[in-house]
């Protein structure tokens, strides 16, 4: 026992003495991994910061923007709605004001075609009895005006023929002269006949048929130049001043309008509010694809690279060679322990269970420190006797669960007991 004692003291020295070695060299790495990481968070923590910021200012924006866009839409929209209004309340206006002018002209030129009509057939009507009742005095009246003027055209021929003869020729004039006075007789009984006829005619003015056909002849030229014909041109002029007049400017002045809108002040800023917005979403966000690409590839900057150093560092020092050292030093220790304790508590088993039915006389162990540090079993030799009977059994014996090596044994001494008390 107090071997044993010498050998666990000097295995804690030696535990101890491997300890301090590997703490030395792992303290400081890991102090500054501990920085390192600390670095990190904060690097970190400062790009995630950067990013929340960013996309904050940019979605304040972008809120703004889509503010003043939908406030200058309104706006625009309303300027429209408004143009476009005035424009179909002036074409309204416009129409109702064409068709009055329009309809007051149809009923002027019925009304006019059929008082024309009325007064050119009283006309024709009126003429036809005239013509009737006085056709053959007019006609006299012809024949006796073209005869006398027939006759007084040869007189002024023979007179001028007279007038111009010379010489030899004017042994003509006897018989010209005597020509002319036969012509003279001639027109004055043409005209005799001519003055009757016209006294004829006179005559017939003052009768019923001829005042008759003159009213309704008057009555027709009223008809084409004052009374319907009158308000005819009047409905005209009506319908020309409405087509060129102040509801027709008006219109023209809203369709102007409406047609201006695309270049107003609020066409012009709902558009440069769109194009703000838009200019936003794509190139505003520079800033912000900044700090997210910062973020993205945070493991590759400076820090982040000493911190992977730093893991390395503490990595190596954990997996080198003190620390290899210091972890044998440890299982050395255990095992020594476990295996002292084992051996202490399988003798007291055997010490009590001497001379029962199993006689356990024997249990030699036997393996390597660093196979048992590793997990591997003690090899086990038990010897004794059943009922009376040798056994010898080859066991493999875990330090560190002794009561599990005992079921065991008795188990299998259970098993030869029953083959020796009831033979197969």
């Amino acid at each position: 026992m107090n071997a044993a004692n010498s050998t666990i003291d000097d295995l804690q020295k030696d535990l101890k003495k491997k300890e301090d070695a590997y703490k030395a060299l792992y303290k400081p790495v890991n102090d500054a991994l501990t920085k390192a990481q600390a670095d990190a968070d904060k690097a970190l923590d400062q790009a995630k910061k950067k990013v929340d910021d960013e996309l904050a200012k940019w979605t304040t924006a972008v809120t703004d923007a889509e503010k003043k866009l939908a406030s200058a839409q309104t706006a625009y929209n309303k300027e429209l709605e408004d143009a476009t209004k005035a424009v179909k309340d002036a074409e309204t206006k416009y129409n109702n004001a064409f068709k009055g002018a329009n309809d007051a002209l149809k009923k002027a030129q019925k009304d006019y075609d059929d008082a024309l009509t009325a007064a050119q057939n009283k006309v024709n009507s009126t003429k036809k009895a005239y013509d009737d009742a006085f056709g053959g005095a007019q006609a006299t009246l012809n024949k006796a005006q073209k005869d006398v003027n027939s006759i007084q055209k040869r007189i002024d021929s023979l007179n001028r023929e007279l007038r111009n003869l010379e010489g030899w020729d004017k042994i003509k004039a006897p018989g010209i002269a005597a020509q002319i006075t036969v012509l003279k007789v001639s027109k004055s009984a043409a005209t005799t006949a001519l003055n009757a006829a016209k006294g004829v005619v006179n005559a017939f003015k003052n009768t019923t048929a001829a005042i008759a056909f003159n009213a309704a002849t008057a009555a027709l030229n009223v008809v084409k130049t004052t009374g319907q014909f009158a308000v005819l041109k009047t409905a005209e002029n009506a319908l020309k001043t409405v087509q060129k007049g102040t509801d027709f400017v008006a219109f023209e002045s809203a369709k102007k309008v409406l047609a201006a809108i695309e270049s107003s002040t609020k066409y012009l800023v709902w558009n440069t509010a769109k194009d703000a917005l838009q200019l936003l979403k794509t190139t505003g966000k520079t800033a912000l694809n900044q700090a997210e690409f910062v973020l993205f590839n945070i493991g590759t900057t400076a820090v982040f690279v000493a911190l992977d150093v730093a893991k390395k560092n503490v990595d190596f020092v954990k997996k080198g060679s003190a620390a290899i050292a210091f972890e044998q030093a440890v299982a050395y220790l255990q095992a020594f322990e476990n295996g002292a304790d084992a051996l202490s508590k399988l003798s007291a088993f055997i010490a009590t269970h001497a001379g029962d039915i199993v006689d356990v006389r024997k249990v030699a162990l036997s393996g390597r420190l660093k196979d048992i540090e590793k997990g591997k079993l003690f090899k086990s030799v038990v010897e004794g006797s059943i009922l009376g009977k040798p056994f010898k059994w080859d066991l493999d014996f875990d330090a560190r669960d002794v009561g599990a090596f005992i079921q065991a044994m008795f188990n299998k001494a259970f098993g030869e007991a029953k083959k020796i008390v009831v033979p197969v």
